[in-house]
Formats: structure tokens, C-alpha cells, sequence
């Protein structure tokens, strides 16, 4: 094994995507490919001290928690020790090292995006083994973080019978909620029409058109946590036994890409929902969305000085919205206000799309 001469970070934002940083063309060292925040270490400094440090003089973002991944050998005499840091503070921002913008270019990307980079010796191989090696366990997420909420959702739908049963009290007398208790674990193909359903309510807009739910927000707005074979799913969509209950039909785009476009039994959902009265803001709300037949407030109340959004999609404020509400913790029943505002600002990540 080579001298361990370098340190360098995979940084994950709250979607599990790696922030990757563009070495600019008058880099001393492999100029125009892909790297992650790091560098040299000094003397006197451990691995894990110039790791830290290197990530703040190159993003200027602050490492709470890091954790090691792995030593790779480049093979030329030098090798990386490479760390995880999922807890950090502050706002991704290329900055100058020693008066020299190094890096030109800074992006987000998950594990099914890699391929489009060109990387440096050693970051793709340590890309490859963080993303490769933490697949999700089924059994300790979907348990931990996807049940109790799914849970839920279902026994929304009782809610009204509970409150209305003779004795809600003696709710283990109740053959409705015993019922409910009762149900078994839900399986990984219900949990696929759930999320897909949650999806079409709240991208509703793009649901009904031609373009569509691009099927990435299945993993990074609901389904992460607890559907390790996205893709198997969406194949078989044709024969999940719990089809009927979809308000979304599964197809592929112009460029061959899967996307949930909403079916007649959403159309039907819209004409009920139309005769409800229209969703009125919070106090402190500017927008207002029936989701789920509730309404949710969302968005900060007030407008820019000359009318209109103070926020925009695809600008430096649309950019800081997005990169503060992705650090923002998941709600326990989805979509939230955040999802939404999320959404109206075009939010990818912690950038703002136009």
C-alpha cells in the first residue's frame, strides 16, 4: 500500500446524492474531470483533519460528522482516504483555494447518475463501493421508517368510523380496527401503488400532461426508504395485484424513460374533488392544495417588490430555497408543506430547475 497522501469527502445530501465537484480547465492536475471535495494533507494533520478542512476551503461548508470508508491505492505511489459525511452545515458554494478557483463546476448526483462523469484515478472505484455497499436492508428500513407511516395512511381511511362507533373508546371491541390491527406487513407492490398515488396528487399538473411524473421522484420524494427494487416493480407494473387501486399508469417517454401519467380513476378523483370548496391559505400560507381530500397550506405569504413570486425556479433565491428545504427532515404523512413548496419551485436536490 501506497503513503496515504490525500483525503477526500463523499458529502450526501438528505436524497442520498453525492455532491461532485468539476476540476476547472487551468487545474494543475487531471483539469475538465470530476472529483469530491478534498486534498493534500499537511503535516501534522490526521486523514480525517485535512478531509474536514479541504471541504470547507472548497464548498465552505462545515463537517459535523464524518466517517471513514475505505484507503484506495491509485497504483502510482500515492493513495486516498476516503470518508462519508452526512451531517454537515451551511451552503455548498465553490470557493478559491489560495487564490485559485481549482473547481469550475459543482453537482448533485445519485448512484444511477454517476456514469455521465469522467472522475479522477480512485473517486469512482470509492463512489462505487459507498453506493454498492449500502443498499437498503429491507427488513431494518422498511420496519424502522416506511411502516409506521404507511400504517397510518391506511388507517386514515378509518378514522371517521372509529369516531363514530358506538363505544370508540372500546376500540378493541370495534371489528373494523381489529381488522386493521390485524393486517398484515404491507407488501413492497402496495407500497408502490401508495407512493405512486401520492405522487400523481401532488405533481398533479405534470400527471395529466404528456411529459408526466418522471420516475425518479418515486425514490427521492417517497419511496427511498423502503422499496429496494424500484425497478422490478415498475417492469411487472402490468401484473401488481393491487393495480386496480392506481390512479396512474406506468409508460416510457420519448426518450425511452419511465414515467406515471395519471388514468381515468384520477380523472374521477378530480371531478369529486372540484365540487369541494376551493383550499384557502393559512395564516402566514400563500398557496393552498387539496392533497388526499386536506388541505395544505405552503409557501411564505407576501410577494416581491414588484408582484409576483419573491422566489423563482432556476434563480440564485430559487437555488437557496431548494438547499435549505432539502435538509429539512421528512414528514410522518407526506405531502407536507415542504414537498409541495419543493415542488413549486422546481426543487432537484439543492437546485432549482427551470
Amino acid at each position: 500500500m501506497s503513503n496515504v497522501n490525500t483525503s477526500a469527502v463523499i458529502v450526501l445530501n438528505e436524497t442520498g446524492q453525492a455532491l461532485l465537484l468539476r476540476r476547472g480547465k487551468t487545474a494543475p492536475w487531471e483539469p475538465g474531470k470530476w472529483s469530491l471535495p478534498g486534498g493534500v494533507i499537511d503535516p501534522g494533520e490526521t486523514p480525517e483533519q485535512a478531509a474536514i478542512r479541504e471541504t470547507y476551503e472548497e464548498v465552505g461548508i462545515r463537517i459535523n460528522q464524518i466517517k471513514k470508508l475505505k484507503v484506495i491505492d491509485s497504483g502510482e505511489g500515492w493513495a486516498v482516504a476516503f470518508f462519508v459525511c452526512k451531517d454537515w452545515s451551511g451552503t455548498p458554494e465553490l470557493k478559491e483555494t489560495h487564490g485559485v478557483l481549482e473547481n469550475d463546476q459543482m453537482a448533485w448526483a445519485d448512484k444511477n447518475e454517476l456514469k455521465r462523469y469522467r472522475f479522477v484515478p480512485t473517486v469512482s472505484e470509492a463512489l462505487t463501493i459507498y453506493f454498492e455497499g449500502t443498499k437498503m436492508k429491507l427488513n431494518e428500513n422498511y420496519i424502522k421508517k416506511v411502516i409506521k407511516e404507511e400504517i397510518k395512511i391506511v388507517l386514515e381511511s378509518y378514522e371517521q368510523d372509529f369516531l363514530d362507533s358506538s363505544d370508540p373508546r372500546n376500540y378493541h371491541s370495534d371489528a373494523k380496527t381489529l381488522g386493521v390491527m390485524a393486517r398484515p406487513r404491507l407488501s413492497e407492490e402496495e407500497l408502490f401503488v401508495l407512493f405512486g398515488n401520492q405522487l400523481i396528487e401532488m405533481y398533479d399538473e405534470e400527471a395529466t400532461a404528456e411529459e408526466g411524473v418522471p420516475i425518479h421522484h418515486l425514490k427521492y420524494d417517497l419511496g427511498r426508504e423502503g422499496i429496494h427494487n424500484m425497478m422490478e416493480l415498475i417492469k411487472n407494473f402490468d401484473i401488481n395485484p393491487h393495480k386496480e387501486q392506481a390512479i396512474f399508469d406506468v409508460r416510457r417517454n420519448d426518450k425511452g424513460e419511465y414515467i406515471l401519467v395519471a388514468n381515468n380513476r384520477f380523472e374521477r378523483v378530480g371531478l369529486f374533488e372540484k365540487k369541494k370548496k376551493a383550499c384557502k391559505p393559512a395564516k402566514g400560507k400563500r398557496f393552498a392544495k387539496r392533497v388526499n381530500g386536506k388541505c395544505r397550506s405552503f409557501g411564505q405569504a407576501g410577494q416581491a417588490k414588484g408582484g409576483g413570486d419573491r422566489i423563482r425556479p432556476g434563480t440564485k433565491k430559487g437555488d437557496a430555497y431548494c438547499a435549505r428545504s432539502a435538509k429539512i427532515k421528512k414528514c410522518k404523512n407526506p405531502p407536507c408543506a415542504n414537498d409541495l413548496s419543493r415542488k413549486k419551485w422546481k426543487c432537484r436536490g439543492s437546485k432549482s430547475m427551470k
